[in-house]
This record gives C-alpha cells, structure tokens and sequence, in this order.
C-alpha cells in the first residue's frame, strides 16, 4: 500500500465517525464543495429515506447516535435549494442549549416576595432557551433569504418584513434579560413558589427524623437531597402545574405575529413552505423538551395553515409529541431491526449489509480508492462486510470507529484487513468506548425517558445476561441443551437471546448505548410474541465464553 493511499484511508475513518455535521466540511479539499451531497449514500435503494424526509409532512426521524441523521438532513436541505420551491433552515437544538447553560440568565430581583428567586432563575433560563430557538429561527430565515437567487432583485417592504420580526425577537430577549414578566406567568410562577417551599419543608422533616434514627441513613438522604432535580422541575412533574406553566409561558411569546409574518415572508416571495430541521432535539432534559415542544414545534406544526413543515431527529425513548399527533406526522427509525424489518430475518441482514457494502464502496470511490485494495480476499470480501454490519448493525459512525483501529492495527503495517482484525477492532471499541457507560461520571451517556433501571442496576442486568449465556453455551457442550442438534459445533454461539416485548422498557437504556441492539421481532414455537436481543459484538469477543451467533 502506498503511504498516500494509508493516510487517505485514515481520512475515509474519519469522515464516518463525524460528530457535528458541519465538520464533514474538512473534506472539502479532497472532494471539492458540498461533500455531503458526493458522500451520501441512503439507507434503502433509491435514496428512499432521503425521498420520506422530503415529504410535505413534518416528520420525526429516530434513530441512535451516529445513524445519520444529521447527514440525511443535511442531503435533504441540499435537494430543497436546488428545487427552488421551498426554504429550509437548520437548527441545531444541543448547541443552543448548552450555550444557555454555559452562559446563564442574569436574574433582577422582582418586587413580588411570592416568587422565589430560584424558580425566576429557572423559568428565565427556559425562556432564554425558547427565546434563542425562535431567534436562531429567524437569523437562519434570514440567512437562508440571502442566498435565494432572487433576493438581491427585491426592495422596500420584503426585506423589510423579516426585519421587524428580528426587532420583535431582539426586544423580546431584553424583556427576559431584565426579568420582566407577563400577566399570564405572575401567577403560575407564585404557585410554584408555594409548591417547592412546602416540598422543602417536607424534606427537611424526613431528613431530621432519619438523622435522629440513623446517623449513617442521613448521608444517604442528603445525597438524594442534592437531586437531580432542580425546584422548577420537580414542581413541573406535576402534570396540572406543567399545563397551566406551559400554557403561560406559551402566552408570553409573541407567536401569532411571528407566524403571520412568516407566512406573509413565503407568500411575497413565492415559495410554498418554510421547512426547519431541528437537530439533537433529544439531547435536551425531559422537561425542556416538552416545553420545547408545546411552545415551539406544536404552534409551527398546528397554527401555520401547512406553510410550516418541521423535521425532527431524535432518539428512540426520548421523543416527547406533546400537542403534535402522532398519526398525522411520519416517523422513521434508523435502527437495524425498525429500518429492515422483514418476515425472515435473513432478508433484513441482506438488506442492511448490502447498505454498508454501498456506503464504504461509495465513500472508497469518492476519496479515489478502491475498498477491495483494503480487505483481504480470503476469506472473502463479502463475509469482512458480515462481520462489519455485525459488528457496528449499520450505524455509520461505528463503522468509522472500527475503521480506524483497523487502520492502527493493519492498514498503518501494510496489511489488509481481515475478519479476525474487525472482532478485534470491536472489542476495543467496546472497552475503549461503549463500557464507559457504566462510569458515572459519564455525563454524555443518555438514558430514555421512561428509564426503569438506575446505570448500576443496569450493569447488574447486563452482568447477568452475559452469566446467563454463559450457562447456556455450558449446557450445550454438556449436551444438556439441545442434545445432540449442536453435535457439530464446537463452539456454540450464544450472542442472541429472546425476552418478552414487554421487557423491551427494561432493556432499553442498554440498547440506546449500543451494549445490546434488538435484532428481530417474531413468534416462538408456541404461537407467542418475543423480541431477539444480540449482545454487542466487542463484548462477545471480549469474554470467549460467550461467543458471537
């Protein structure tokens, strides 16, 4: 291998393992402008993903971390420009968040002793929030004006248009800098107060008591005491208090102007819809995001006469639809077992390692390489594409994890990469990696919403699937399982398991971090409904008595 045809391979590893979509713009002196539009490469033949995304309807698009989400919006905004028919703008929900939380809201005392300061700081922070959405919104609309072909040819009262709602969103941020409030939260806002002052006084008490029981149970309850909860959203836990809260906050906002303004803007200039793809949506706290999107995305999904069309990426089990009806907007989920489901489950994995084959071949071709330069042929290039889709279930950035040790441990000596070189790449993905998860000070990791296990339990769960296989692959060499059907294996695989749908909630905090991946839906040799789980390939590899099917 030459030593150009190694560093390119390094720069293809890369450009797979992506975190923030704007970052594919490295690229650009190796493949010219507008990578994305050359790497692309959709989930199902004939760009069938991008062809949903592009739709007339808002729509969710829900998939794990690195499935692709970002890069099929970005692919999407692209094909909008180039019709010319609509707008589309980009908002990246995470980094307006974390931009708030690094920066704060400055809170003044407010003449009214009913409100505490704690809950103001809070409510003002979340305003600050929506606030800066809805601004971003309009800069980005701006933004996206500019670049219309015909922008430059108009005047007077057109650009004019979106200047005022800028002016509207700019003197609506002063009011929430300077702490004034409207009517409507005056009272919502006292409520609370009163709310979290007795659940205080509530604590304390059943603090005191355990402290005169048992010294050594008080550590316990301060630790729990700190909770993770803040005031405001241990009261928004209250589904009466949340309604009358969101409802306030959603009155504070001047939405009916900037909506009419907006569809006045798409009127004048000709264009159908405004189509806005908030990205990361589900990166932010469970309360956030209802008020996110019962203030937000429900009044541009409801109240704007179909000229607004939103595009949502989530992961599963941290969706929150609110005001917005399920069954009137599309959602698409990426993952393995959603995206290829089929009656048989070798069907799904034809179809999901034909996407890899055509997404690493595409992407080898894009940077000037041939793929098969890189694989070994025996065994064949066809089963190294197995053990990849086996090892990473099609998500994009796995794969340029998996790459890169490839890289480190084959490509770099001037080797090509085998079977036996991925599983270990998979196992040091997994130590390096995924078995982070379990570190509690592991602030990235994600859990859904309707978590039902705390992470140690978790790890306690998982400890106990892999002992279970582990018994079964004993008891199948002993011939106690299965007699003699496994004769000849003499090394039984024991990766995949099956449980009751109604434990997928149990297992889903494990699946959204890539420990397990549901692999299929089917019925039993009793007539019965179970969901098959795989445990992760590096974890297989990383105990060999628990081997990969």
């Amino acid at each position: 291998m030459e030593k150009d045809a190694k560093k390119t391979f390094a720069k293809i590893a890369e450009s797979l393992r992506q975190y923030r979509r704007a970052d594919l713009s490295d690229f650009e002196d190796d493949l010219g402008a507008h990578p994305v539009d050359k790497l692309y490469v959709d989930p199902i033949p004939n760009d069938g993903i991008l062809g949903m995304v592009l739709s007339s309807n808002t729509t969710f698009v829900l998939g794990r971390k690195g499935t692709g989400k970002s890069t099929i919006f970005s692919r999407a905004q692209s094909e909008i420009r180039d019709k010319g028919k609509n707008i589309s703008i980009y908002i990246d929900v995470k980094a307006l968040y974390d931009l708030l939380g690094e920066s704060g809201v400055p809170v003044s005392r407010i003449e009214d002793r009913n409100i505490s300061e704690d809950v103001l700081r809070e409510h003002l922070l979340r305003k600050a929030f929506l606030s800066a959405i809805l601004s971003d919104l309009i800069k980005e609309l701006h933004i996206a004006c500019e670049r219309l072909p015909f922008w430059s040819k108009l005047f007077g009262n057109k650009k004019e248009l979106i200047e005022k709602v800028r002016g509207r969103l700019a003197l609506f941020h002063i009011k929430i800098k300077e702490g004034i409030l409207s009517d409507a939260e005056l009272p919502i806002l006292r409520s609370i107060t009163r709310k979290t002052e007795d659940h205080t006084k509530q604590l304390h008490r059943t603090t005191a008591k355990a402290k005169a029981e048992v010294d050594a149970s008080l550590i316990k309850l301060t630790g729990n005491l700190s909770s993770e909860f803040s005031a405001l959203e241990e009261a928004l836990t209250d589904n009466k208090i949340y309604e009358s809260y969101s409802d306030a906050v959603l009155r504070s906002f001047p939405f009916s102007d900037i909506l009419n303004e907006i569809k006045q803007l798409l009127e004048e200039l000709g264009l159908r819809r405004l189509i806005i793809f908030f990205d990361d949506f589900s990166e932010i706290t469970w309360s956030d995001q209802r008020l996110f999107v019962d203030v937000i995305l429900s009044p541009l999904n409801n109240s704007s006469d179909e000229r607004v069309k939103l595009k949502i990426a989530g992961y599963p089990g941290r969706v929150y639809y609110g005001r917005i009806d399920p069954g009137k907007v599309d959602t698409i989920c990426l993952d393995f077992a959603e995206l290829y489901k089929s009656h048989d489950i070798q069907s799904a994995e034809s179809a999901a390692i034909d996407y890899s084959t055509r997404l690493l071949s595409h992407r080898f071709k894009e940077f000037g390489l041939d793929i098969k330069d890189f694989f070994a042929q025996r065994p064949t290039f066809e089963e190294s594409m197995r053990v990849l889709f086996e090892s990473t279930f099609n998500v994009p950035r796995l794969m340029g994890y998996i790459l890169k040790y490839c890289y480190q441990d084959s490509v770099t000596k001037g080797r090509r990469i085998s079977p036996a070189d991925i599983r270990l790449a998979s196992q040091k993905y997994y130590g390096e990696v995924l078995a982070k998860y379990f570190d509690r000070r592991n602030r990235y990791a994600l859990e859904p919403f309707e978590r039902k296990l705390d992470r140690h339990n978790q790890q306690e769960l998982l400890d106990a699937i892999v002992t279970e296989a582990r018994e079964v692959r004993r008891g199948i060499l002993a011939k106690e399982i299965g007699g003699s059907y496994f004769a000849d294996v003499p090394n039984p695989p024991v990766s995949h398991f099956s449980v009751d749908p109604s434990l997928d909630k149990i297992l889903s905090s494990l699946e959204l971090n890539f420990l397990l991946t549901r692999y299929h839906q089917m019925r039993d040799k009793d007539g019965k409904d179970v969901s098959i789980y795989a445990l992760y390939y590096g974890l297989c590899e990383n105990d060999p008595l628990c081997q990969y099917s």
